[in-house]
C-alpha cells in the first residue's frame, strides 16, 4: 500500500511538472526565428502543398515563410487577428492567425506581402475541392514584397 502511494505521488508530481512546463513555456518570437521552409515560387508552393498532404504531422510546428497577395484582413485592437493570403499561380490560400504582439499593422488588401508563421494544419476548400487552405498560428508580416 505504501509503494502504491509513492508511485501515485511520483506520477502526480510528474504530471504537474509537465503541465506547468507546457503552461509557462514561452511563445515563439517569429521575428527572431529562422524559417524552416521559405516558399518563394509557385512551383515550390505546389511542391510543399503536396508534401503537406502526404504527411501533415511531420510539419506541425514548423515555421514557413510565404509570399502572397492579401485577400482579407482582420486586425484586433489589442493585437492579433488574421490574414487570408492567396499564393499567385496556385490554388493555395493561407489563413495566417497573427501573433498577439502584432499591433498597429499598416497593410493593404490586394498588396503582396511575405509572412512567417507556424504550421497548424490544412484542409480542402469547400467551394473548390482542388484548392487547399493552409493554417498558420503566431504569424507575423515580414515585409511587403515587390
Amino acid at each position: 500500500m505504501k509503494k502504491m502511494a509513492i508511485i501515485l505521488a511520483i506520477l502526480a508530481f510528474t504530471g504537474l511538472s509537465v503541465g506547468l512546463y507546457l503552461y509557462f513555456k514561452p511563445v515563439k518570437n517569429l521575428t527572431k526565428e529562422k524559417a524552416d521552409y521559405a516558399i518563394a515560387t509557385a512551383a515550390e508552393a505546389e511542391e510543399i502543398a503536396q508534401a503537406l498532404l502526404q504527411n501533415q504531422a511531420f510539419y506541425y510546428g514548423k515555421i514557413f515563410e510565404w509570399t502572397g497577395r492579401i485577400l482579407e484582413i482582420s486586425l484586433d485592437e489589442n493585437g492579433g487577428g488574421y490574414l487570408l493570403i492567396e499564393i499567385p499561380d496556385t490554388k493555395l490560400l493561407i489563413n495566417a492567425q497573427l501573433d498577439f504582439r502584432v499591433k498597429n499593422l499598416n497593410i493593404q488588401s490586394g498588396e503582396v506581402y511575405t509572412i512567417r508563421g507556424e504550421f497548424t494544419g490544412l484542409e480542402e476548400d469547400l467551394i473548390d475541392p482542388n484548392a487547399l487552405i493552409i493554417y498558420f498560428k503566431q504569424s507575423i508580416v515580414i515585409q511587403p514584397s515587390i
